[in-house]
């Protein structure tokens, strides 16, 4: 989640290198690369349409029709600079062409731009949409077409077409709501895909949306239509539904004027000794303390914990051969790692063996994992490999018998205890 909450706010404390070769494609000056390497115009006016040629193409087209500003896992697109990003979103032959980028993935993925003005999105063919929209719910490398959808939120929040984001997250999110009535399996693909395309949506998009309103607008709508069947063990969507305005004191009331949480989208408020209240149909009824674990509590901002702030970057390898950084702190665990890195590649934390400088740092399950980076030596922009791994059983002095997971490499190892 710190990925979304760093983009939000704007790439904090980032240093942009002085790159214009984004500025320079979308200038129609130069071609992308490497397969299928064209210029932008020639892009729009031989993809749009042609599903075929554009999925052929597109995880190398999508970097740079769709600049953000971090690196992206394949291909040779440069990251977006902050001055080109200030460039584009006022240059109206960019502005132009970032439109019928944007309207050209729409109709790729079966909606179409209802309005050019506020960005409302609505369904293309209703006899394609189907089909169209089933490329979100494709099996592939990390789910790429979902990959592709985070990209184009950023973007759009990069180059001037902000106000863009919600109608296409909350087209996204209302969407995925119509599936859940289809069979398990259509054309291929069953339920299990359909399942992880909604919760990018809800638990992803939603938190890319930079205008803090509609950002809290739309994880009320999250709760309200999703709490059922997509919180899993341990979600907490007190962190992200927004509070309702504070009402007006009660004279010699002991309820408090700040509601506390939420049941059944109903705001909730505490009263005396331990109970809560509630306002139905203009009455406020008094709940038990027992009805507590039903109510979605809200956090309490002034009671936090002061949290860290993201100081540093490192640099992961995944066995896919994918290479991203985490933005984190010296003061993070193995397992927060682990954490970040299951939410890009989708790995588990027990299936992840950590390497680096040649030695593996935490465990696969352990208290191992719960060292701090620093503990570990690892600073700025150092590079952490996940790598497979094979068990051993290793014979102690005393006699005991234990299995240790250990790195496969090309020569055979010596462990020694």
């Amino acid at each position: 989640m710190r990925d979304t909450v760093r983009y939000r706010r704007g790439y904090p404390g980032q240093r942009d290198g002085q790159s214009t070769t984004i500025l320079d494609f979308y200038l129609n000056r130069i071609a992308s690369t490497p397969d299928g390497g064209a210029k932008i115009e020639a892009i729009l006016a031989d993809c749009h349409g042609d599903y075929e040629l554009l999925a052929k193409y597109l995880s190398g087209y999508i970097q740079w029709l769709f600049p953000i500003r971090e690196k992206g896992l394949a291909g040779d697109a440069p990251p977006l600079t902050k001055p080109e990003a200030e460039f584009m979103a006022t240059n109206e032959s960019v502005r132009g062409r970032v439109l019928r980028a944007y309207k050209m993935m729409l109709d790729f993925y079966g909606f179409r731009l209802a309005c050019d003005e506020t960005g409302e999105v609505e369904r293309a063919d209703e006899s394609q949409y189907p089909r169209r929209i089933n490329y979100l719910l494709m099996r592939g490398p990390c789910g790429k077409h979902q990959l592709h959808i985070t990209r184009i939120i950023k973007s759009l929040g990069e180059l001037g077409y902000q106000h863009f984001q919600r109608p296409l997250v909350e087209t996204l999110i209302s969407g995925g709501r119509i599936y859940d009535r289809c069979p398990a399996h259509y054309d291929g693909y069953g339920i299990v895909p359909l399942r992880m395309a909604k919760k990018s949506a809800t638990r992803l998009w939603v938190h890319l949306v930079r205008d803090d309103n509609e950002h809290q607008d739309l994880c009320r709508m999250v709760f309200h239509k999703y709490r059922e069947d997509i919180r899993g063990p341990g979600d907490d969507f007190s962190l992200t539904v927004a509070a309702p305005p504070t009402p007006l004191p009660t004279p010699h009331d002991t309820t408090s004027s700040k509601a506390v949480g939420l049941l059944d989208g109903l705001p909730v408020y505490a009263a005396a000794n331990g109970c809560f209240k509630v306002r139905v149909d203009g009455e406020m009824r008094t709940l038990p303390a027992a009805a507590k674990p039903k109510i979605v509590m809200f956090v309490d901002e002034q009671q936090r914990p002061a949290q860290h702030k993201p100081t540093m970057q490192i640099i992961v390898k995944a066995l896919t051969g994918n290479v991203f950084t985490l933005c984190v702190a010296p003061s993070d665990t193995i397992e927060d790692v682990k954490a970040d890195i299951q939410h890009r590649e989708g790995t588990p934390p027990f299936q992840q063996l950590l390497m680096f400088g040649g030695r593996t740092v935490g465990e696969l399950v352990g208290p191992e994992n719960e060292r701090s980076l620093a503990s570990y030596g690892i600073q700025d922009n150092d590079m952490l490999r996940l790598v497979e791994f094979m068990q051993i059983f290793v014979k102690g002095l005393d006699g005991s018998t234990s299995i240790k997971c250990v790195p496969k490499l090309n020569n055979a190892h010596k462990c020694t205890d």
